[in-house]
């Protein structure tokens, strides 16, 4: 969340705000949470609109107040009918989730439908899991789809993978490979874990690419490092067989050592067959490697 209110700060200070407002986006950046709310409801009670929804936030997450949702939906439905597309994601999300608010699918569609036509891409994701679901509005799977290019388009890497894995299983529209990895390329290289992970394995079979063992393995490593236990599990396999590169059963009893750690049943039964073929030593310096890779936050995994 401290990151969410950082971007909304940022956004906010490149413009030229002045009074009430920006003195509490001052004292919030200072962490002078109770002053940044007494400025922030002065703004909002002017009828400042990205005040009543940063307001909102605080309140949501008790920061220079006691966590009130109710308050936090009340300000939000305040910004939102003035227009500010981030508190009408919020106050849809509210209404999904009951959360502040009695749950109501078709308040959140309507939230969620003003803001994506604003242009929002988090607004178009959520709108269109609603139309693939049915919920609060009539189930419409073309629309779902269509809602979810947009945002893909938009260039947000969340409907990016979404719509390569809808194509890779055939969920919501025709199956197709060449299509659904042209969506998870354009996600892994904005560092979608998940999409390196399946497009990894694409390379790997050669499924909707030519088959690149070494590009597959890049992929996983890619993956393996933002903690994707289901690459981590599969490079560590690939380094035991030898695929794409020298066998190496070191690397191969740390990635899946890792992958184990996760609670990844298939993991723990390959890390103890490679374990098989290792000396003693070589089992302690890939537990210390895998130590290592974990506490460096995967920055030394070699």
């Amino acid at each position: 969340m401290k990151v969410i209110f950082g971007a909304v700060l940022l956004s906010i200070s490149q413009a030229l705000w002045a009074g009430d407002f920006e003195d509490g986006v001052a004292a919030f950046v200072g962490q002078d949470y109770a002053t940044a709310l007494s400025k922030f409801l002065s703004a909002a009670q002017q009828g400042t609109r990205r005040a009543q929804y940063v307001l909102g936030l605080m309140y949501s997450e008790g920061l220079g107040v006691s966590p009130d949702q109710a308050e936090s939906i009340r300000w939000h439905k305040l910004a939102a009918e003035q227009g500010d597309n981030d508190a009408q994601v919020s106050l849809g999300y509210g209404y999904y989730m009951g959360r502040g608010i009695e749950q109501n699918y078709k308040e959140a569609a309507k939230w969620y439908g003003l803001a994506a036509r604003q242009g929002d891409a988090d607004a178009k994701i959520r709108l269109s899991g609603m139309y693939l679901d049915g919920l609060g509005v009539v189930k419409d799977s073309a629309e779902g789809v269509r809602l979810l290019k947009s945002a893909a388009l938009q260039g947000n890497p969340k409907a990016q993978t979404l719509l390569g894995a809808f194509y890779l299983e055939g969920l919501h529209v025709v199956q197709d490979y060449v299509e659904s990895s042209r969506w998870h390329q354009m996600a892994a290289q904005q560092g979608s874990a998940t999409s390196q992970m399946s497009l990894g394995t694409m390379y790997f079979n050669g499924r909707g690419v030519m088959k690149d063992v070494n590009e597959a393995l890049r992929l996983f490593k890619l993956a393996s490092q933002q903690g994707n236990k289901e690459a981590q599990k599969r490079l560590g396999l690939a380094y035991a067989l030898g695929f794409g590169e020298l066998q190496n059963h070191v690397l191969a009893h740390m990635w899946l050592n890792i992958a184990a750690s996760q609670g990844d049943g298939e993991s723990i039964k390959a890390r103890d067959f490679v374990a098989k073929q290792m000396t003693n030593q070589q089992i302690v310096d890939a537990q210390r490697m895998a130590r290592e890779c974990v506490n460096s936050g995967f920055k030394k995994c070699d």
